[in-house]
């Protein structure tokens, strides 16, 4: 199981990661399940590997794969002109609602 420097992020760090995912795969379930692991709410692997091992997804649904390991992991896979080119009203409306989330958890 991937714990990315666990001592070194707050557990409230991690909970607006797992809320920001939450809400941003509102509409996606089995992408939320196939990232975080159901009992330790970890990613379930490294990203790179979770990205690699999403062939069986859409390609919209590997946008917001690579989106939300980005936003929440840092792992640099986001192309946000993709967002905007391909996903649907819903999706792209979650993108956003949880980039606001993200951002007011700042302040």
């Amino acid at each position: 199981m991937y714990k990315k420097n666990r001592a070194s992020i707050s557990i409230s760090r991690e909970d607006k990661n797992i809320s920001a995912l939450k809400l941003l795969f509102k509409q996606h379930p089995k992408i939320y399940e196939f990232l975080i692991h159901p009992k330790t709410l970890c990613l379930r692997n490294d990203p790179e590997i979770l990205f690699k091992n999403a062939e069986g997804f859409s390609s919209g649904e590997k946008i917001m794969i690579q989106i939300g390991l980005d936003l929440c992991f840092h792992a640099s896979h986001s192309c946000l002109w993709d967002a905007v080119n391909r996903l649907d009203v819903d999706n792209f409306q979650n993108v956003i609602k949880t980039l606001i989330y993200l951002r007011m958890e700042q302040k």
